[in-house]
């Protein structure tokens, strides 16, 4: 019985080390940001806080990728009016699903745009395009920014210019072949 646990170990971490190694898996790469906003909604109210988790997963293929973003957002409400104090504080989740395109590719910089599905518990689900640019930072490291979205949900129906649409994340590139991964 031992030997046969043995082998099965044996064979197990050889068929982990060929697939950790697989020109295939080169193409994954996993990431995310931590963003906070603080604003002042209105002008008899108090504080917004929000603070927002966003691990991210993703695999290119040629000149596209798709991807997934759970989100754990943390919003804290504070306000002041006439006097009296009182706090709402919630924790959100949600998931972005995205097809990325790339649309120019250079050395290390390139430029793309995601079609982003977004719902939650708390927030209106929204779809759009949102344009993006990644950094090759270093062999295994990329950095990629969003600024805007064109899109729908129940707030908004148009172009979203506004610090909600600013995002930048991190990533980790798996394998060898950064440059085949057209984020």
């Amino acid at each position: 019985m031992k030997q046969i646990v043995k082998k099965a170990v044996m064979i197990g971490m050889v068929c982990a080390c060929m697939f950790f190694s697989a020109d295939v898996f080169s193409q994954w790469y996993l990431g995310g940001s931590l963003r906070s906003m603080r604003g002042n909604p209105g002008a008899k109210s108090g504080n917004y806080t929000q603070i927002r988790l966003i691990p991210e997963a993703g695999y290119t293929f040629n000149r596209w990728g798709i991807g997934f973003a759970p989100e754990l957002n943390y919003i804290h409400w504070g306000f002041n009016q006439d006097y009296i104090i009182s706090y709402a504080k919630n924790w959100d989740f949600g998931l972005r699903l995205y097809a990325r395109y790339t649309l120019i590719k250079g050395s290390a910089v390139s430029l793309f745009l995601d079609g982003e599905g977004y719902v939650s518990s708390w927030d209106s689900p929204h779809i759009g395009i949102k344009p993006g640019v990644a950094y090759k930072m270093s062999e295994h490291c990329m950095a990629t920014m969003h600024f805007g979205m064109l899109g729908y949900s129940e707030d908004m129906l148009g172009l979203d210019l506004s610090g909600n649409s600013l995002g930048l994340s991190l990533f980790y590139v798996f394998g060898k072949k950064n440059e085949d991964v057209k984020m």
